[in-house]
């Protein structure tokens, strides 16, 4: 291991449905509430759409994030829960050749749940476009 890297990171945890994502939460600037008023797929696209996930059901627990990365930052519906959790080395999972797609960047391990891990800058990138 090479000294001054950190042996645990940061994720936080959300949902698109019932699909389990996470993020470094680093690169979140800001959770709040979502309502109507703020949540227009114009200005706050849902995850589920960046990602082209049928995000079927009713759910209740929806949150604005703010994620930022390169100086550029923009707005996610995300479902929940939400929530941050640290994890080791040994909890990342890389993705195998057939599974490469620019939105992931691999898997963590949560307990028996598999996480997908999504790039922050496709997303941001995708969020600002769409």
């Amino acid at each position: 291991m090479t000294p001054g890297l950190p042996t645990t990171i940061t994720l936080f945890y959300f949902c698109a449905g019932e699909l389990r994502l996470g993020i470094v939460a680093a690169a979140v600037a800001q959770v709040a509430p979502c309502t109507e008023l703020d949540s227009s797929p114009a200005q706050c696209p849902h995850i589920g759409k960046l990602l082209k996930l049928e995000c079927t059901g009713e759910v209740t627990d929806r949150r604005i994030i703010v994620i930022a990365c390169g100086g550029r930052s923009a707005r996610l519906v995300v479902d929940g829960p939400i929530r941050l959790t640290r994890i080791g080395a040994r909890d990342l999972l890389p993705l195998s050749l057939g599974l490469r797609h620019r939105p992931l960047v691999g898997f963590a391990q949560d307990g028996q749940q598999l996480v997908i891990l999504l790039h922050i800058a496709w997303l941001v990138e995708t969020a600002c476009c769409s």
